[in-house]
């Protein structure tokens, strides 16, 4: 009689997991950013939101609910970390031959 156990094969929560938090600081990042197709003016993370809905719907539905909440939790601390990065390069002090000049 064979007793093996089968463990659940998660071959692609991985990449879509990366997926999920690159595409969260991608719509962080360009949150206020204005983008004009047309005559329709929005947000660029407009566009890019609703995939971290439609990929967080896929990892629930497909790998159940606490692997879901094992991303949402990484995701968070990884935009923490980018938020964190950000705030503290972005208050470094520049060279004082460049203040008043566009880079």
């Amino acid at each position: 009689m064979n007793t093996e156990v089968k463990k659940p094969q998660f071959i692609f929560l991985q990449p879509l997991s990366m997926i999920y938090i690159t595409v969260m600081l991608l719509a962080l990042m360009f949150i206020y950013r204005p983008l004009a197709i047309g005559s329709y003016v929005t947000t660029c993370a407009g566009l890019i939101s609703p995939l971290v809905f439609v990929l967080g719907d896929v990892i629930a539905e497909i790998y159940g609910y606490q692997e879901s909440k094992k991303v949402l939790i990484y995701a968070l601390i990884c935009e923490f970390i980018f938020c964190f990065g950000v705030k503290v390069l972005n208050a470094m002090p520049c060279p004082s031959r460049l203040h008043g000049k566009v880079a």
